[in-house]
């Protein structure tokens, strides 16, 4: 006879407890008794059915590519480590730990990675007590979670920004940005919900979208303000430093050298004339004409005293009439050139966008350099274009940071 089955009542049998039950603390094997069996060499196997609810600390921070740890403490009721000195057992053989692992059933959630098992003395009052430490470990399978979460994520994420790109004319600049807003409410509630909720660990990717929609609401509220502007009245006089922030400060930033207004009313793409002479339009601005007409009819009608008739009378007035002639040119000549420089004078001031004033004024001495921003849509179009760099740039680096975050911890 190898060895002998008897019922546990017939024998002494140590009461073991968990240490970290969810739910009572129960004795195991307290319902269920299976049989012992002792061998010949004195050694008593007894297999203990039971299934245990334990509380496991959850590490949440690289969410979906987590792993998870989970301890099951267990210790003799009632008794010192003099009494009772549990030892785990190591030196399992390969058939041994198949058949472990055949035990266990495949998750569509988790990968089982391995176990360890150790004992270790607990101080308990004045004695010591022997308690046998077991960790399960297992991984998260993220493929589902990532094509669920993350990838929308990100995309959304990327279209917060093309809010800004939008004219304003279309009207759907505030829809669009609401939309986008909402869809990111929508996959925080989906990313609360798979998640545990304590507060000892917050996940990598609750605060990436978190961020993400304080960044969309950041962008809406811009996108309210400058629609507003964009719709302001167009004789509506813009603030002088509004102007000069736009210029000195959103201008350079969003690589903008002119404003936004039409290429028809720009005065450097009209052709001008070397001469020309200023005249004053309703609006008090210079203009710069051509006279070219009129002074060659100046020339043409003082050059008629050379074409006189033959006889002496007529030949005496053409010879006076060339001594006027050549100093009437003079005159005519020196008018041609200070036409011509104050023509100049003209279009610089109607380049650099000085709509008023006069000849002897520099251009943009009033606001400290050349003001190019004049109206409330080019205002709009500047905070549109820095808006679109800055938000982008802050949602670009915060995806790269998780995907870098993601790349290292898995």
């Amino acid at each position: 006879m190898s060895e002998i089955i008897l019922s546990p009542d017939k024998i002494w049998t140590p009461r073991l407890v968990v240490e970290n039950p969810i739910e009572k603390i129960s004795v195991i094997a307290d319902e269920i008794k299976p049989p012992i069996r002792i061998q010949h060499d004195g050694l008593v196997v007894w297999y203990i059915p039971s299934v245990l609810k334990v509380y496991c600390e959850t590490r949440i921070l690289s969410f979906p590519f987590d792993s998870q740890t989970c301890v099951i403490k267990i210790y003799a009721w009632g008794y010192t480590d003099k009494e009772i000195y549990m030892f785990p057992r190591q030196d399992y053989s390969s058939s041994e730990s198949e058949s472990v692992l055949n035990l266990y059933s495949p998750n569509g959630e988790w990968i089982y990675e391995g176990s360890s098992i150790q004992a270790e003395n607990v101080p308990s009052g004045r004695n010591m007590i022997q308690r046998v430490r077991t960790s399960l470990r297992f991984r998260r399978k993220w493929v589902f979670l990532s094509l669920t979460l993350i990838v929308p994520a990100v995309l959304c994420s990327l279209l917060m920004s093309a809010v800004f790109v939008l004219p304003f004319e279309c009207g759907e600049k505030m829809s669009y940005s609401l939309t986008v807003l909402l869809t990111f409410i929508v996959l925080l509630t989906l990313v609360a919900d798979s998640l545990p909720p304590i507060s000892t660990e917050i996940s990598v990717l609750q605060i990436y979208l978190t961020g993400v929609m304080c960044m969309g609401t950041v962008a809406t509220l811009l996108t309210a303000g400058t629609v507003t502007m964009y719709s302001r009245p167009e004789d509506d006089p813009v603030p002088r430093w509004v102007i000069s922030t736009c210029d000195k400060v959103f201008r350079p930033f969003a690589c903008k050298t002119k404003a936004s207004s039409s290429s028809s009313s720009d005065p450097r793409n009209k052709p001008t004339s070397s001469n020309s002479e200023i005249t004053r339009n309703s609006n008090g601005q210079f203009d710069a004409r051509n006279t070219n007409n009129t002074y060659s009819n100046l020339h043409n009608s003082v050059d008629c005293g050379r074409h006189s008739p033959s006889d002496g009378s007529a030949t005496s007035i053409g010879s006076s009439g060339r001594g006027a002639s050549r100093q009437y040119i003079n005159n005519a000549d020196r008018r041609d050139r200070k036409y011509n420089d104050l023509s100049e004078d003209a279009v610089h001031f109607t380049e650099t966008g000085v709509t008023s004033g006069h000849l002897g004024e520099r251009p943009g001495r009033e606001g400290g350099g050349v003001m190019t921003t004049t109206t409330w849509k080019d205002v709009a179009h500047l905070v549109d274009a820095v808006c679109l760099r800055v938000i982008s740039l802050t949602i670009l680096v915060g995806t790269c940071s998780l995907v870098l975050f993601y790349t290292i911890s898995y």
